[in-house]
């Protein structure tokens, strides 16, 4: 867990790099006031200053407001993911002599970006595989076959069912110029 913060931060920047690196609510606010972080917790909801009140404090009653610690978690969690992406299998493959059906499978490759307020986010930081798998695909294939003994040289139709071996991405982790590689 971070250490407490017991200055006040010079500028925004330096309050925004501090804010990064807590994951909690209750954890910023108890480094920034350790002696008041919970009355300043319990307050976020029911402070008399503001003249403007989100859509969600009316809908929702005081234990089910927004979970700030909620929308953190889910930008930590779906910002750098396996997803679904369509593949073209004679460019996955590299197959110039054959067609396929189908022409296209779902695959799960690394995407999104790496996380906002995580540490060197903004560092040119890219999401990459930390761990794959070979995964079986049958397909249909079509591979046009000379026929050289005969007479007359024609094109045979050949369609068998193919198995093919496409790497899935399982995990995805955000690879950042400024940390080493694992």
């Amino acid at each position: 867990m971070p250490k407490a913060v017991t200055e006040v931060p010079f500028s925004l920047e330096d309050l925004d790099r501090t804010i990064a690196a807590f994951d909690t609510v209750e954890q910023l606010f108890r480094s920034l006031s350790p002696d008041t972080w919970r009355q300043d917790l319990d307050s976020i909801y029911t402070q008399t200053q503001i003249h403007y009140r989100s859509r969600a404090y009316h809908l929702a009653s005081r234990h089910n407001k927004v979970d700030l610690n909620r929308l953190f978690d889910d930008v930590k969690r779906y910002s750098c993911t396996p997803r679904n992406y369509s593949v073209n299998l004679r460019e996955e493959l590299r197959a110039t002599n054959a067609v396929f059906f189908p022409r296209c499978l779902l695959v799960k490759r690394c995407g999104g970006n790496c996380g906002c307020g995580t540490e060197n986010w903004n560092n040119g930081c890219t999401c990459q595989a930390s761990k794959t798998t070979l995964k079986l695909h049958e397909v249909l294939k079509y591979v046009p076959e000379v026929t050289l003994y005969e007479r007359p040289k024609r094109l045979k139709v050949r369609w068998v069912i193919d198995e093919i071996f496409l790497t899935h991405h399982e995990k995805c982790e955000c690879a950042c110029p400024s940390q080493p590689p694992r």
